[in-house]
């Protein structure tokens, strides 16, 4: 808009490099935009006398009665200030003639609503279109650039696509055609110090240049042209001619509109009165639908004179039809936008909403979904908690959330009653009229055995499936600790599919033992009476579980529990607090493959970025029966190497390291995220010579050499995280051969690793002066060729790895045991191990503090 183009030698300067910019911010640091901090924001820059306001912003679509663009024409109309706003990136109507995308508060009648074109001067496919909700008039009022547009960039900022020019970035959207405008309004500002905001309007819309093939519910008027509007004298005054929507079945029906032309010259002008309108698909509108009363026109000097236009439609016409009048008269051209919206066959639906307690639920948000027809529709109810469409004949379905009751704090935590108004099959094949009733709506959750316990997150789904094609649409909910969510029941859906899930996790302690529930429920057809059913424990899987303290100076335990879904049913997942040491009895609904994952920190604080600070994560897939009772041990030393899909494709190697592995069955680690507080190497060679190295985290190797050869993998690390005071150092060596996979296939490397066990405490200690039994097990990756282990050896340290001791190993197969004898004080154990196997695979394995020794109290 202003940019001066400095950083770039004036080859990124703006529209207007000179306008002087009063900059106000209306959204938060997470990109919401409340309405109340908008309208106050258009108050505040009203009241500070600016010329034009760039509204680079939009909420959904509406009919422009919404309270954002209530107050935008209330502000434009006391003071005069021009709001110049983004249509919207939502590209055209969906389904069968279903009304417009252009967003609130680019909805609205005095607002400079801007559609986006490209640098070829056609239309971006995202650019919303029109015709508006409600009463189907022409919106966008023009077009101007916003593809690949190139601006200034904000230090700390990385919006869109980076430029050569780090200074610079460049991003698509109306948001960034928006800004050529109202840089174009400060250039007209310039010229014409008193103009106010119907005045800069009318120059512009009238001045464009119009775009093929496209009506005006599409481009407005037509794509910006400043140097036009800054020289002609000639401008349309009357706005876009609307002749709105004709209500199906509309044979015969006929509107019309006056075109109003101003002239600010000192002599007459005759003007040459044409159509440029096209219908759907960009084909020429027929002939008759739109006529001219007139085919010239002439203006008196610093006078106006009136034009008529007018629609005609036949039954058999369809759709959106428009584009503009067109009034020349030598370098003079004047463009008006026209349109009219032949509507299909059509009926129409009033929806009202309740909130919980029977009040209109004024401002929800629903979507209307038609199963056959495709269409998904964004509506907001009204004041009174009504919204009327008009739609083609289907079962529709509708859901949205009404949060008119709930309370959100400025921390974000939602409070009181949410409610998720639902309702199925709601046929227009006539007027209909449906209430959704929050006053029906059922709580959303389970009451279990534990009847103190505390729900802490509750979420519900409601999917809805088109009879055909991909155009699936879901709506999640979620109520934390202290809101409450509700659902209203709906009927059973049928000719599709409505899927309802809800998912509740609860927690709560018994005589200072804690508990945890993690419940998932699903219903096909819609949202079913009873959604806080009664959940017994026996009916559910009880897991035991451990969760044992590796030291260090400061440790957050944070667990998180996923159940399998659709992709469309992904609940929001909670993440627990976990105290180190403890035990914990969890309960899981079975029939699910559920992913638990333990996310270990020393601190929780966000990084400036945003991102997480370091930690180490481990994961673990697991699939449960009702009635049964499992055990798992989480965070438990031994620690030790781990590889994950050791994979070889042509000749790049890739594998997953995690040097300190927790000993718990079917976990996988990951220390990916750990990059701050470890360090390391990972080398490939062969024959005695590197051929390639490699970071410890996600190790990528390439060896040129495709041909069956002898490795030699070493990968070294060093940790000190505050989570643990395990797992100091590490040192791996593998022996293997590899040659080159046929084609496109991929082979496993035969990398083994040898776990070791053991019963320790809860603070991973084992005794002191005591005799220890610990189990050793070989390891392959999953398609490894399981050869006989010819070769395991342990030696143990006690003092860090200074000095070591050879410990007799019984070898049963690929497992094996050893006894250690501890010594008589507190420190910590250190493990080297060594393995190898008749195919010649080999590993030699060393880790500081592998486990903790204790004395007893």
């Amino acid at each position: 808009m202003a940019g001066t183009g400095a950083a770039s030698h004036g080859t990124y300067a703006g529209v207007a490099p000179g306008a002087r910019l009063l900059i106000g911010k209306v959204c938060d640091d997470n990109g919401e935009c409340p309405d109340s901090e908008i309208i106050a924001g258009m108050e505040w820059a009203a009241a500070q006398h600016a010329v034009a306001v760039n509204l680079s912003l939009g909420d959904t679509a509406t009919d422009g009665t919404d309270p954002v663009s209530t107050a935008l024409n209330r502000i434009t109309a006391q003071t005069g200030t021009l709001f110049v706003v983004a249509a919207g990136n939502e590209g055209g109507p969906t389904g069968n003639g279903v009304d417009g995308t252009v967003e609130s508060p680019g909805s609205a009648d005095a607002a400079f609503t801007v559609g986006s074109s490209t640098k070829r001067d056609t239309l971006s496919d995202f650019s919303s279109q029109g015709p508006r909700l409600g009463d189907d008039a022409v919106k966008p009022d023009l077009v101007a650039p916003g593809e690949d547009i190139i601006g200034a960039r904000a230090d700390g900022t990385n919006m869109d696509t980076p430029t050569p020019n780090p200074r610079y970035e460049q991003a698509s959207g109306t948001s960034m055609a928006t800004p050529h405008v109202t840089g174009a309004v400060a250039l007209l500002a310039q010229a014409h110090p008193t103009w106010k905001a119907a005045d800069f309007k009318q120059a512009l819309t009238s001045s464009t240049h119009g775009l093929k093939n496209l009506t005006a519910f599409q481009q407005g008027s037509g794509r910006l042209d400043v140097v036009r509007a800054l020289t002609q004298k000639v401008y349309a005054t009357s706005g876009a001619a609307n002749l709105g929507l004709f209500a199906w079945p509309h044979a015969g029906t006929t509107t019309a509109r006056q075109v109003t032309y101003r002239n600010d010259g000192d002599e007459p002008v005759t003007l040459k009165l044409a159509l440029d309108v096209y219908g759907p698909g960009g084909k020429p509108a027929p002939a008759g639908i739109l006529s001219l009363g007139a085919t010239t026109l002439t203006v008196p000097a610093h006078g106006t004179a009136t034009a008529t236009v007018t629609g005609r439609t036949t039954k058999a016409q369809v759709g959106r039809f428009g584009g503009g009048v067109v009034a020349t008269a030598g370098t003079t051209t004047v463009r008006t936008a026209v349109g009219l919206f032949a509507e299909p066959a059509r009926h129409t639906l009033t929806i009202t909403g309740l909130n919980h307690e029977g009040r209109p639920a004024a401002g929800t948000l629903l979507t209307v979904f038609g199963p056959r027809t495709g269409i998904q529709q964004e509506v907001k109810l009204g004041p009174d908690g009504t919204v009327r469409l008009r739609l083609p004949e289907d079962d529709y379905d509708i859901v949205g959330l009404d949060d008119s009751l709930a309370k959100t704090d400025s921390s974000g935590t939602t409070t009181g009653p949410r409610t998720l108004l639902t309702a199925t099959g709601v046929r227009t094949d006539q007027d209909r009229s449906v209430t959704l009733d929050g006053r029906t709506a059922g709580k959303v959750g389970a009451r279990t055995d534990h009847r103190d316990a505390t729900a802490i997150s509750t979420t519900a789904t409601v999917e809805l499936d088109p009879v055909r094609g991909d155009g699936v649409y879901a709506l999640t909910v979620v109520a934390g600790r202290k809101a409450t969510l509700y659902a209203t029941p709906t009927a059973q859906a049928t000719g599709h599919r409505v899927t309802y899930a809800a998912s509740t996790t609860l927690t709560g302690a018994d005589a200072g033992h804690a508990y945890r529930y993690s419940l998932r429920t699903s219903h096909n057809g819609g949202v079913p009476a009873g959604t806080y059913p009664v959940v017994h424990n026996r009916q559910l899987a009880t897991v035991h579980a451990t969760y044992a303290s590796q030291g260090g100076r400061r440790a957050v335990a944070v667990r998180s529990d996923e159940p399998s879904t659709s992709d469309y049913q992904m609940p929001f997942i909670p993440t627990l607090r976990t105290t180190l040491p403890s035990r914990v009895t969890e309960y899981y609904s079975p029939g699910l493959t559920w992913t638990h994952t333990l996310d270990l920190f020393g601190s929780t604080q966000s990084l400036p970025d945003g991102s997480l600070p370091d930690h180490d994560t481990t994961t673990a897939v697991r699939r449960y029966q009702a009635g049964h009772t499992y055990r798992t041990d989480w965070n438990r030393a031994p620690v030790g190497p781990a590889v994950y899909s050791p994979t070889r494709e042509g000749n790049d190697l890739h594998l997953d390291l995690a040097p300190y592995a927790a000993a718990g069955t079917g976990q996988q680690s990951d220390e990916s995220y750990a990059t701050g507080e470890m360090d390391g190497e990972v080398v490939l060679s062969s024959g005695g010579r590197v051929i390639d190295r490699s970071s410890p985290f996600l190790v990528d190797i390439t060896t040129p050499t495709a041909g069956k050869r002898r490795y030699t993998l070493t990968a070294h690390t060093t940790r000190t995280a505050d989570w643990t005071a395990l797992g100091t150092r590490s040192s791996v060596t593998w022996g293997f051969t590899s040659a080159r996979p046929r084609g496109s296939a991929s082979s496993v490397l035969p990398l083994l690793t040898v776990r070791a066990g053991g019963t320790v405490d809860l603070t991973d200690a084992a005794p002191a002066g005591r005799a220890f039994r610990l189990p050793l097990t070989v390891r392959r990756p999953a398609g490894a060729e399981r050869t006989p282990v010819t070769r395991l050896t342990l030696q143990v340290s006690y003092d860090d790895g200074r000095t070591w001791k050879t410990v007799h190993v019984t070898r049963h197969g690929t497992t094996a045991d050893a006894l250690l004898h501890h010594p008589g004080h507190a420190g910590y154990a250190s493990l080297r191990i060594a393995a190898a196997d008749k195919a010649g695979n080999t590993v030699n394995q060393t880790v500081i503090r592998a486990y903790r020794i204790a004395t007893a109290h």
